[in-house]
């Protein structure tokens, strides 16, 4: 049976423990540190003559959506394989790691 808890006389996992919140703090502070600099970067650009607030290119956008399902049907056509699932798998096999599910994007 395994203890759920550990004495804090177990020294290894305290440090253990103790380590992975030095990690994780660190991460966070990063983490911080980076989205304080984008916004610092953004007040300046705010800050400069003629600012306006870009708006959203959501036409172009659309567009590269279609443009991009026309190029899958294109290469299924041309490819002959059911999805891009299949490559995935042949891409893994081919660099002889194990089988893995592929990333969602791929279904």
């Amino acid at each position: 049976l395994k203890r759920k808890w550990r004495s804090e006389s177990d020294g290894r996992t305290t440090r253990k423990r103790k380590e992975k919140r030095r990690w994780r703090r660190r991460k966070q502070r990063r983490r911080r540190k980076r989205r304080k600099r984008r916004k610092r970067r953004k007040r300046r650009k705010r800050r400069t003559r003629g600012w306006r607030k870009p708006r959203r290119r959501r036409r172009r956008r659309m567009r590269r959506m279609r443009l991009l399902e026309v190029a899958k049907r294109r290469a299924q056509r041309t490819l002959k394989t059911t999805t891009t699932v299949t490559t995935t798998m042949m891409t893994w096999k081919r660099r002889g790691m194990t089988w893995k599910t592929p990333p969602r994007r791929h279904r």
